[in-house]
């Protein structure tokens, strides 16, 4: 059972959200629909939600989530504002990623067989552009949009049949979608000191790109595969917590090796697998040719941004 502080938390939290909703209806059916996706019970379809809710029935949460389309852009704006003020801040960081709902349909907005981060494999599924503020151990999640493939996006009269507005039909990657996010949550005062991303995003030049035109400091992942070139004399060092640096000095480029977990301030023999190739704010690619050679050496695999470099 809840206890009766929890519940008025609840209500304390949803107060800010529901005073923006407008119609009457909905700030009344929202903190129910809220309460049935936290509360307990693996199925969260309408039907066994208002049965544990102890509704006689289920057809006011059909019409609150079954509504015509309403712009949600004040709710967006409430929760970016609740996060800046729970974690914001210049040591916050703002992290980029994928969030994949699998799919068995063909006709759910987005639906395709591509990379599903959940089951580690390409499937049927719908992809979704994700930016969770986060300091600490607290992330706090501002922003998700829904990814259009390409066969979606050249098909408008699925598009139609499904609802997908025509204003979204026009052609965005992943990264263009993040910096579109990016921009509208910077615009609405949420602070952070650094973005952070993985390979799926850093191996994106229009991207990273992208992060540098807006003066930002970020880091990225790598693919294990990618290459990238260093002009001028290459130093390597190591860096506190057990990561490996190599730095062009005429440059800002950094070509960081971070560890996946805590260990030894310096790479043991045999332990070289831990460390992972990552991209931070002033690194492009310079010229044809690569420090390839130094990636493959090391059989890199990619992974999530671990840390951010250099430290502040």
């Amino acid at each position: 059972m809840v206890d009766a502080s929890s519940e008025q938390d609840l209500d304390a939290w949803l107060a800010p959200f529901l005073a923006v909703m407008g119609r009457k209806t909905r700030r009344a059916w929202a903190p129910f629909y809220v309460r049935g996706l936290l509360g307990p019970g693996e199925r969260k379809s309408l039907q066994p939600m208002a049965a544990r809710l102890g509704l006689s029935g289920h057809d006011q949460l059909q019409h609150f989530i079954a509504s015509l389309a309403w712009d949600d852009r004040a709710l967006w704006t409430v929760l970016a504002g609740q996060a800046d003020r729970l974690v914001g801040g210049p040591h916050a960081c703002l992290v980029i990623d994928d969030t994949a709902l699998p799919k068995k349909g063909t006709l759910s907005v987005g639906v395709a067989r591509q990379y599903c981060g959940q089951l580690g494999k390409k499937a049927n599924c719908q992809a979704l552009v994700s930016l969770t503020l986060a300091r600490g151990e607290v992330p706090v999640p501002v922003a998700l949009r829904l990814f259009l493939p390409e066969e979606w996006v050249a098909d408008p009269q699925r598009c139609a049949q499904a609802g997908v507005p025509e204003a979204t039909l026009t052609p965005q990657s992943k990264g263009e979608i993040a910096l579109a996010e990016l921009d509208r949550l910077r615009a609405g005062g949420l602070r952070f000191g650094t973005v952070l991303a993985d390979a799926g995003y850093g191996t994106s030049a229009v991207f990273r790109h992208g992060l540098d035109a807006r003066g930002l400091t970020w880091a990225v992942g790598l693919a294990k595969n990618q290459k990238w070139t260093c002009l001028g004399e290459v130093e390597s060092s190591f860096r506190d917590g057990g990561g490996l640096q190599w730095q062009n000095p005429k440059s800002s480029s950094h070509l960081s090796f971070a560890r996946r977990r805590c260990g030894s301030p310096r790479p043991a023999a045999g332990r070289a697998a831990r460390l992972l190739p990552i991209l931070v704010s002033g690194s492009r690619p310079c010229a044809t040719g690569s420090t390839a050679g130094v990636i493959e050496r090391w059989r890199r695999r990619q992974s999530i941004v671990r840390r951010t470099w250099p430290p502040s």
